[in-house]
C-alpha cells in the first residue's frame, strides 16, 4: 500500500519542483492540486508555507481552549469553534490554517469542505517559529480580511493578548495572565481563568 511520502523527503520536494511552480508563482488551484499530507501547509503571496509541527505544550494549550470555550458556548450558544487544521481564505491566493476559529451562528455557512470564510475570531498559539509571522504578517491579515478579534497566545511568558477591530486595525484589549480573567469584547459573558489555559 502506498503512502503520501512527507514533505520534508528530498523524493517529496524534488517532485514538487518537477510539476508544481516555484516559489511566488503559487495560485489557489497549484495548492489545491497538491497531495494530503500530516502537514499543514498555507498559501501566501504565491508562496507555499509550510507550519512547523505543534509541540506537546502548543496542543495542551489548544486543548485546554477548546475545553475552556466549548463550555462557554455550551452556556450560550452563539456560534461554534474549529481547531485546525481547517483552511481559510483570507483573500484570493491568501490561504492559512490558523490554530483555533470561532464563528457565530449567522456566519456557520461561510465554513466549508475544501476552504472555508472569514472567522469571527482567531487564535493563535506562538512557537518559535510561528511567532513572528503570527505578530506580523498575521496580525495584518487578519485585520485585514475583518476578522473581529485576534488573540495571540505567548507560552513562554503564559500571556494572552486579545486585539478587538477597530477602524481596520486591531488595538489591545487586554494581555492576560494566570491570576487574570480573559474577557471578550465579541463574547459576552466569557470569564476565562488564564490559568487554566496553560494548566498542565
Amino acid at each position: 500500500m502506498s503512502t503520501t511520502p512527507d514533505i520534508e523527503t528530498p523524493e517529496y520536494v524534488r517532485d514538487i519542483a518537477e510539476i508544481f511552480p516555484p516559489q511566488g508563482g503559487w495560485t489557489e488551484r497549484d495548492y489545491f492540486a497538491l497531495p494530503e499530507t500530516n502537514r499543514l501547509i498555507e498559501l501566501a503571496h504565491g508562496q507555499l508555507r509550510v507550519v512547523e509541527m505543534p509541540t506537546e505544550l502548543h496542543q495542551r494549550i489548544l486543548r485546554n481552549l477548546i475545553l475552556l470555550i466549548g463550555a462557554y458556548l455550551k452556556r450560550r450558544p452563539l456560534g461554534q469553534i474549529w481547531p485546525a487544521p481547517l483552511k481559510i481564505r483570507l483573500r484570493p491566493g491568501l490561504i492559512r490554517e490558523p490554530d483555533l476559529v470561532f464563528f457565530f451562528k449567522t456566519n456557520l455557512r461561510r465554513v466549508a469542505q475544501q476552504v472555508s470564510g472569514i472567522p469571527d475570531l482567531v487564535v493563535e498559539i506562538h512557537s518559535a517559529g510561528t511567532r513572528e509571522t503570527d505578530r506580523v504578517d498575521k496580525f495584518r491579515e487578519y485585520a485585514e480580511a475583518g476578522i473581529a478579534e485576534y488573540w495571540m497566545v505567548e507560552p513562554e511568558t503564559e500571556t494572552v493578548e486579545v486585539y478587538e477591530l477597530r477602524d481596520g486595525a486591531y488595538a489591545l484589549r487586554g494581555a492576560f495572565r494566570p491570576g487574570d480573567t480573559l474577557t471578550s469584547g465579541l463574547l459576552p459573558g466569557l470569564d476565562l481563568p488564564v490559568a487554566e489555559v496553560f494548566a498542565a
